[in-house]
């Protein structure tokens, strides 16, 4: 079973809800943000965090209905919503530039970040989404056709479901992600901490006009077997972000963080290093 240590999980007021936050590190380092994926938590990242906590001031959010981050009532998950709160998280947690680094969702958000907030943010990976995306109601991008089930009579149940939409996750590591996302309901059984309410009204903008407007170096990872950003996509994508580069990673899915953590820290602390020297 894997374990990570010296994190702290904190809590944040902003625009309404209370923010929880993963932090490794220490404070004065270069600061870096982590987004999770829609469904997903900030512990979606302990692998990375991890790795570099020893060089940077490591902050994982969870995000709006994720976690253990409160639920917005009404429901409300558009990409300005998302915008928003780190735009005000990052004024209470009292950051100037950082490192900005997110999946699927949350590498949307960040690319919307960016772009709206350019003087903010040090450098941008945005792992494995396109600029912009068709939904059906209620389905994440890369969602199968018929959506897997959301409540276990045991965690074994969850887990073996979690195991079929992610083949190619190390085992230690899946069962890391999905216990630090279960929750056990009154009756005894299982299920995910984020809301319902997250996939069914998640709204995501189309950035492709924004996204030309990013001005810091940007790494655009793609899983080398995704679903979800194809080749052809990515390769727009880095032609339409000024300071753009893509970096594949062979033999992943989707889910960098969880297929490939040790190539995705590599990436990305290349591109640190070529932005110190």
């Amino acid at each position: 079973m894997i374990r990570y240590e010296g994190w702290q999980r904190k809590f944040t007021e902003a625009r309404g809800l209370r923010f929880s936050h993963l932090e490794w590190g220490r404070p004065g380092a270069l600061p870096l943000v982590f987004l999770h994926g829609i469904t997903r938590h900030g512990h979606s990242w302990d692998p990375l965090s991890d790795a570099f906590k020893n060089d940077c001031h490591v902050l994982a959010l969870d995000q709006r209905g994720h976690g253990e981050t409160q639920w917005p009532d009404p429901p409300s998950y558009d990409t300005a919503d998302y915008v928003d709160d780190l735009a005000a998280l990052i004024e209470a947690w009292g950051l100037d530039r950082f490192v900005l680094a997110g999946l699927s969702m949350g590498a949307h958000n960040g690319l919307a970040f960016a772009a709206r907030y350019p003087d903010r943010v040090r450098s941008l990976v945005p792992v494995d989404i396109p600029p912009a995306m068709r939904r059906s109601q209620g389905a994440a991008p890369q969602s199968p056709p018929q959506a897997p089930p959301t409540v276990f009579d045991t965690f074994e149940a969850m887990l073996a479901s979690a195991r079929q939409g992610q083949p190619r996750a190390p085992d230690g590591l899946l069962h890391h992600w999905i216990e630090a996302n279960a929750r056990q309901t009154e009756d005894g059984r299982w299920t995910f901490k984020h809301s319902p309410d997250a996939t069914r009204n998640w709204r995501p903008a189309d950035l492709w006009e924004e996204i030309r407007t990013i001005r810091c170096p940007t790494l655009v990872v793609r899983g080398g077997e995704s679903n979800v950003l194809s080749p052809e996509v990515a390769e727009q994508e880095v032609a339409a972000i000024p300071r753009a580069r893509l970096v594949t990673i062979a033999g992943s899915g989707h889910n960098v963080p969880l297929d490939k953590a040790p190539e995705l820290v590599a990436a990305i602390r290349e591109l640190l290093v070529s932005q110190s020297s």
